[in-house]
């Protein structure tokens, strides 16, 4: 999404209205005019029930029923889920999630 967002940037196009792109252009980050910055990134995967969310150190992932919180600094290879540890931070990235997702079109 970032990348598409960027190369119209970098084009000096912008996207069709009818198809607004939710990416955010990283050309000023390319070209060294202003510094990388952390956000938080949406995404979801039509070919099976998959929603993620990826904010700081954080990712929630919905698979299926089964719903998970991972601390990617700590476990990379998110093979502890967090969610009854960290309950605030899951119900944080999961409402936020949720917000995104209420602006997407159906499945």
């Amino acid at each position: 999404m970032d990348w598409h967002t960027t190369f119209l940037d970098a084009a000096g196009a912008t996207s069709d209205p009818a198809y607004p792109s939710d990416g955010q252009s990283l050309l000023d980050v390319c070209t060294g005019d202003r510094a990388a910055f952390e956000r938080t990134v949406f995404w979801r995967l039509r070919t099976k029930p998959q929603d993620a969310a990826r904010m700081g150190k954080w990712k929630y992932l919905r698979d299926g029923d089964v719903e998970n919180l991972f601390d990617l600094i700590a476990d990379p290879g998110e093979a502890v889920d967090l969610k009854s540890k960290e309950a605030s931070a899951f119900e944080k990235i999961r409402e936020e999630y949720k917000k995104w997702e209420s602006t997407m079109l159906a499945r």
